[in-house]
């Protein structure tokens, strides 16, 4: 609570620095009849910056001290783990197949890191298939935490089973999902094969709300919420990862693009909302 009392004397400050910018304009024409132009200019070069200065530093400090955050769009594998199948990456990003079989990667948080489910998080990725792709015994999961394919672990992020798409969530002993969209057909005999992108937000203790784009846009929209099984303690340094991407076959070949993975986690403290 000691960061978000930070936060909140941030805000104060934000409400002075726009106090003193309107008492600027309103008081702007008194100055003029006590102080000459040069004297008005040099109130305002020696007091604004020293205001905005210290709150950008502030901020600044407030979120390297607050958040973690990670990207990556796959330029490379490097720091990646194959657990099954030969995931490769390229200009689509990073490619997970199976035909009548699975593929997964995972990506282990190190020793020591901050990633944790005692703290608010959100985590958003893409989903695409390769033209093609039919819905028969396809089983796609993009997830934070958790051992690879499976829902019986720490974990929450999003699952495709078939042609639907569901918000998952996992407590380690029990699961959760939700229904939140379907991958539409195309008019060859695949399923849809422009990107959709996909965000989970964590609230421990709360809830996570799940967001999905339409097939070809990064609007995103709110497409439900899970409070039941979510997950709680440190996020795996072993065995399951950080960050989970698997995809299963039992029916012809399926293949599946992650173009990006986006991160970012609170190191202190929770904030309901």
């Amino acid at each position: 609570m000691e960061k978000d009392s930070q936060f909140k004397e941030l805000a104060q400050k934000v409400e002075e620095l726009e106090r003193y910018i309107q008492n600027q304009k309103t008081f702007g024409a008194q100055m003029r009849v006590d102080l000459d132009s040069v004297s008005q200019d040099s109130f305002t070069r020696e007091f604004t910056p020293k205001f905005i200065a210290q709150l950008q530093d502030q901020i600044f400090n407030a979120a390297w001290d607050n958040y973690f955050y990670y990207y990556t769009a796959f330029e490379s594998f490097d720091g990646w783990n194959v657990f099954l199948g030969s995931p490769t990456v390229g200009n689509s990003g990073l490619t997970i197949g199976a035909t009548a079989d699975q593929a997964a990667a995972a990506k282990y948080p190190g020793k020591g890191s901050p990633f944790s489910f005692d703290f608010e998080s959100r985590f958003r990725t893409s989903i695409a298939l390769d033209p093609g792709t039919t819905s028969s015994g396809l089983t796609l999961g993009l997830s934070i935490g958790g051992n690879v394919g499976s829902l019986i672990t720490n974990t929450y992020g999003f699952r495709i089973e078939g042609s639907d798409i569901y918000g998952v969530t996992g407590d380690g002993t029990t699961s959760s999902k939700v229904k939140i969209g379907a991958l539409e057909p195309t008019q060859g005999s695949g399923l849809e094969f422009f990107p959709r992108t996909v965000e989970a937000r964590f609230y421990p203790k709360n809830r996570v709300d799940f967001y999905m784009s339409d097939v070809g846009s990064d609007t995103l929209k709110f497409v439900g919420k899970l409070s039941r099984n979510l997950p709680t303690g440190s996020i795996n340094t072993s065995g399951g990862g950080w960050v989970s991407l698997h995809i299963k076959s039992d029916a012809g070949t399926k293949t599946a693009y992650v173009n990006f993975v986006e991160y970012i986690q609170r190191r202190t403290g929770t904030i309901n909302v």
